[in-house]
């Protein structure tokens, strides 16, 4: 990324970064630039300027199982969720483990998330925009 595609977060009072104009890929539905960042993909939005912050990973006792290990990653905080009946809510997965990141976007302020998940010894993933926004959660 060059310097004049650094931003900075609309929630900490700094002006929004001008977007440079850039090729476009897209990969299984998922669009890159150049440079291989991720686009936001919000309709409309396009932007290269997504922060993460939450991820989620979602460990199975074995396959199947709706037990396991959650741990969390937000806000500087970790939380871990064992072995409950609820440990694997959210799970990309059906049936083994995954894995999600949470993006907010500086242009369009929405949340994207991108998912992991396994499924018959394949790792696949996807990039999509939820309808919310990002208050700074």
């Amino acid at each position: 990324m060059s310097k004049k595609q650094w931003g900075h977060g609309f929630h900490n009072g700094y002006k929004k970064a001008k977007k440079e104009s850039s090729d476009v890929y897209v990969n299984n539905g998922v669009k890159l630039i150049e440079n291989a960042e991720l686009i936001c993909p919000t309709i409309g939005c396009e932007s290269p300027f997504l922060h993460h912050f939450r991820i989620e990973v979602y460990d199975r006792e074995k396959e199947d199982s709706w037990r396991g290990r959650t741990t969390i990653i937000d806000n500087c905080g970790v939380f871990i969720r064992n072995n409950d009946e609820q440990s694997m809510f959210g799970n990309p997965s059906i049936r083994r483990d995954g894995i999600r990141i949470l993006f907010w976007c500086e242009w369009c302020e929405m949340v994207s998330i991108i998912e992991f998940d396994q499924h018959k010894g394949s790792t696949c993933f996807s990039l999509e925009s939820t309808t919310r926004k990002y208050r700074g959660e």
